[in-house]
């Protein structure tokens, strides 16, 4: 675990039935302001 700092990472989930012209059907990101605690966004499209 660092000191202090941001950490962010996502989850991308593409496939035909989604929109042109990247096709994405959601994302899933987590991030972590202050380098301890976790938040969870999602998104459709």
């Amino acid at each position: 675990m660092t000191k202090a700092g941001h950490a962010s990472t996502q989850l991308q989930l593409l496939g035909p039935a989604g929109e042109p012209p990247l096709r994405y059907i959601r994302t899933v990101a987590a991030h972590a302001e202050d380098g301890r605690h976790w938040r969870l966004d999602s998104r459709r499209g």
